[in-house]
């Protein structure tokens, strides 16, 4: 396989948000203190901390509903969050 360019790289990092499923996932999974600056800034609440961040974790619900998780946090109050 061909190794891109610096400036193909360059293209296809530019091209990213964190909207995208794996771009996401490559900067927030495992790390609680980024998730905890991104939640600060597009949440604007500066009241959340992350207790995990584990990005793409299916949970399987009794009612035959499962959801994605990525982000959990607790707010002020010790109330939980989960955050998709």
């Amino acid at each position: 396989m061909a190794r891109l360019t610096k400036k193909q790289e360059k293209s296809v990092l530019d091209g990213l948000t964190l909207m995208d499923d794996v771009f996401f996932t490559m900067c927030f999974d495992g790390s609680a203190e980024y998730a905890s600056v991104m939640l600060s800034v597009l949440l604007c609440r500066d009241d959340l901390t992350v207790t995990e961040a584990t990005t793409q974790k299916w949970i399987e619900g009794a009612d035959k509903h499962s959801v994605k998780l990525d982000i959990y946090a607790r707010d002020r109050e010790g109330i939980r969050e989960i955050i998709r």
